[in-house]
């Protein structure tokens, strides 16, 4: 064999381990990069024209909801109206204290207004649930307490007393009611302070001769007290 024979061969030897290399390389590549890829934009293509009969009703269940968006802290009657917002939901139930109250069909509504009763005395706990028609998923809104009460709060004008007279053109009015944060107490119409223990005081101006003091006092719930005490300014 020549030289020039020999070098040809090694030539044509280097061409097949670089042709060899390149086509290991090849498959090395497709069977970790191009296989998952290939998969992957498949299932993207799915999820972009549509998916599955399972991915569209997976979708459904997922966009079904239910709401309360008009529901007082207090009312002083057992029953009570309320409303809410609903979407791709058919069957409505309102619970009150863990039983259902009022039962509602709002296939194809968006919102709704009902009214329950049987309110309890003090808290009661009111939500609504949700379903699709042949569906078991049930979807429940946020859980809201009101409370039920209708007494009076007490009321008592300390000073001044009925019927009293003044040689002053202002008098101070002390009194008292139940304690509580959700009271509003008022003088003559304008809101006054209740300090601890429910006492309240205020200054209110006379005019000469005969004069009525309106006390008024109201909770979150409705109930009013209202107690008047006349007062004679005489100079």
């Amino acid at each position: 064999m020549t030289r020039l024979e020999r070098h040809q061969q090694r030539d044509a030897q280097k061409r097949t381990l670089i042709l060899a290399g390149i086509i290991l390389a090849v498959v090395v590549f497709f069977l970790t990069v191009g296989i998952p890829l290939f998969v992957n934009l498949s299932s993207s293509a799915g999820k972009l024209f549509g998916g599955t009969t399972k991915d569209k009703e997976s979708g459904d269940l997922q966009f079904s909801d239910v709401g309360i968006n008009t529901i007082p802290d207090a009312t002083n009657s057992a029953s009570l109206v309320i409303g809410g917002t609903v979407a791709n939901i058919d069957n409505l139930s309102v619970y009150v204290n863990g039983s259902v109250n009022k039962k509602l069909n709002v296939s194809g509504k968006s919102d709704y207004t009902t009214e329950i009763d049987g309110l309890k005395a003090g808290q009661n706990e009111i939500y609504v649930s949700g379903s699709l028609k042949g569906s078991a998923d049930l979807h429940e809104s946020q859980k809201y307490t009101v409370t039920f009460r209708n007494d009076k709060p007490k009321l008592e004008i300390e000073s001044p007393t009925d019927n009293s007279s003044t040689p002053r053109d202002e008098i101070q009015v002390l009194g008292k009611t139940d304690a509580g944060t959700d009271l509003t107490v008022k003088i003559n119409g304008s809101p006054t302070v209740l300090a601890t223990g429910g006492v309240f005081q205020g200054t209110v101006k006379l005019k000469e001769g005969d004069n009525k003091i309106t006390v008024t006092v109201s909770d979150s719930a409705g109930n009013t007290e209202e107690k008047s005490v006349n007062i004679k300014y005489e100079k």
